[in-house]
């Protein structure tokens, strides 16, 4: 469980979630907390299918699960931290210069093994789109997430 916070840095906040970055066992995660306050009995269902989605699947391509719990009508869904940010902020980072082909091309193919995994698994993203591709680092594995 959180050992305690590194940092409660929220980098993004969107109806479905608010991302936590926090530190278990000398390890970086990030936390999606969902508040199921307001949300239908179906929503709910839906946020809890999530996380057992999540627990179920293990590509080097996807977001690792590390855990969840709930608390004070929260879903708290421990995740693999992507130092790298996320394709959106990086694209946006060029300010208008192109990405290497090369690596834009590396990128398309870990994302397709990922949503290939998926599929597989009989799961359907429904949300690919460049804030939902994670990047780690020095070219290493892009994991696909579901927000």
């Amino acid at each position: 469980m959180i050992s305690r916070p590194l940092q409660a840095h929220c980098f993004e906040q969107e109806v479905c979630g608010l991302f936590l970055t926090v530190f278990s066992d000398n390890k970086q995660l990030v936390i999606k907390e969902i508040s199921l306050a307001h949300l239908s009995t179906k929503d709910i269902n839906d946020a809890r299918k999530e996380a057992t989605f999540l627990k179920e699947l293990s590509h080097p391509n996807i977001v690792s699960y590390e855990g969840c719990f709930e608390r004070n009508n929260r879903l708290n869904i421990l995740m693999e931290f992507c130092e790298g940010g996320d394709l959106a902020q990086r694209i946006k980072k060029q300010n208008g210069v192109l990405l290497d082909e090369t690596q834009v091309l590396d990128w398309f193919v870990q994302v397709s093994l990922a949503v290939r995994y998926c599929h597989e698994k009989k799961i359907l993203h429904r949300d690919i789109k460049t804030s939902n591709i994670f990047l780690h680092r020095y070219g290493r594995q892009v994991p696909v997430y579901k927000r």
